[in-house]
């Protein structure tokens, strides 16, 4: 998870998680914009820390460092490319949704 949210997610998605978090602080009055300001600036993943999990998270994965540079560069898709089924029961409920204002509408 600290990879993940600390490494890929700020690198390859451009999404840095310490936003929301520190938005929620300021938004319940924990801390103020400046204190969030500051942490902001700080370095997302200390560098050798990011050394060391780095490499733990690519040998875990069994890629080679070159795998998962490759994987880094890779385009990102959006999750509306990947086709969702919606489940069936999602199905049932519409249709019957629709039957149901079918029926008003030839009985009426």
């Amino acid at each position: 998870t600290r990879f993940y949210q600390g490494y890929i997610l700020p690198e390859k998605f451009q999404v840095d998680k310490r936003k929301m978090h520190l938005s929620s602080l300021i938004f319940s009055g924990q801390i103020s914009k400046e204190e969030a300001s500051l942490e902001m600036k700080n370095p997302i993943y200390p560098e050798e820390l990011l050394h060391v999990d780095k490499d733990y998270v690519i040998k875990k994965l069994g890629m080679t460092s070159s795998d998962f540079e490759e994987y880094m560069e890779s385009p990102v898709f959006d999750h509306g490319y990947y086709y969702n089924e919606p489940p069936t029961g999602v199905q049932v409920s519409l249709i019957r949704r629709v039957l149901s204002r079918f029926k008003q509408l030839v009985i009426n």
